[in-house]
């Protein structure tokens, strides 16, 4: 989901959201601002009356016998997701090794331990659920050599919003990660498996109708979605497995992270990418609340 606007009144928010906001979210311990980060979701979805009703409409129309009442909470939690994706990084000056653990679980580890014992390395794709960095973060705290492919995202034209998304890649950079970008130089990004180390992606897309590479159209739920195909190119080019990984809400302030069995990438790109789709249509089902991108499915 996509809130921003290019205005006077957007950069104000900004303005509080990255300076005073996120300094008292600071002294806050997680599972708190956590909390906060959600009421703010619940406020958002009464003041943005169109947004809930676009979400509200494609909802229904994917899932047309929901109940109009599980309609609303998936939509209300679509917008409380949002908020924590959104700030999930002001967390991490309280967060370590064992910190991370207040506000996530793994499982699947066994998955990944064997995936890495190929020494091909890994990828790990993942739909945009939850708060989508918490994987790459929780991963990092625990010791695996993690990665993320990225997307560098226009901050606007105002020069508040170019300031705060550097403020952002600042905070960013102290993840106990590597960041590749998916608009440069790919060579150390082969590099990086070839040491049998651990690339995290998106299978589902960049958000805000942002594509980088190519994207394939693939049944989703009765409908079309476009899917990127640079996971099961980067896996071909180095003989990787591929992963899927999904961070789901259980409780508030508390996400399961859940790594599953590798795709059958030997079957070919386009079935281990139909598989991906199944897999997280399955989720879909289960918490369409917590997908990010109703509103850039063009049902």
């Amino acid at each position: 989901m996509n809130l921003a606007q290019e205005n006077l009144l957007q950069d104000l928010g900004r303005m509080f959201i990255w300076y005073p906001f996120r300094w008292l979210t600071n002294l806050l311990p997680p599972i708190p601002d956590i909390a906060i980060f959600e009421a703010i979701g619940d406020l958002a979805y009464y003041l943005y009356g169109s947004k809930r009703a676009l979400l509200a409409g494609r909802m229904a129309k994917v899932f047309p016998q929901m109940d109009p009442a599980a309609l609303q909470v998936e939509v209300r939690a679509s917008f409380r997701n949002y908020f924590v994706d959104r700030f999930i990084i002001n967390l991490l000056p309280a967060l370590d090794r064992r910190g991370i653990d207040r506000i996530a679980v793994l499982e699947g580890a066994e998955h990944l331990r064997l995936a890495l014992a190929r020494k091909r390395g890994v990828l790990l794709i993942h739909g945009h659920f939850g708060p989508s960095q918490l994987p790459l973060i929780y991963l990092g705290f625990k010791g695996y050599p993690m990665a993320q492919m990225g997307l560098r995202l226009n901050a606007g034209t105002s020069t508040i919003g170019k300031a705060t998304q550097q403020l952002r890649l600042r905070i960013e950079n102290t993840m106990p990660v590597t960041h590749f970008y998916a608009d440069s130089y790919l060579r150390p990004v082969l590099r990086w498996l070839e040491l049998g180390r651990i690339l995290m992606t998106a299978g589902d897309g960049t958000g805000r109708g942002l594509r980088i590479g190519k994207f394939r159209r693939v049944e989703f739920l009765g409908h079309a979605l476009d899917m990127p195909q640079g996971a099961y190119r980067l896996a071909g080019a180095n003989r990787s497995p591929i992963l899927p990984v999904i961070a789901l809400r259980q409780r508030q302030g508390f996400y399961r992270i859940i790594i599953h069995p590798p795709l059958a990438v030997d079957q070919g790109p386009e079935a281990a990418q139909r598989q991906f789709a199944e897999w997280l249509a399955h989720y879909l089902t289960l918490a369409p609340g917590q997908w990010h991108f109703w509103d850039e499915w063009n049902l």
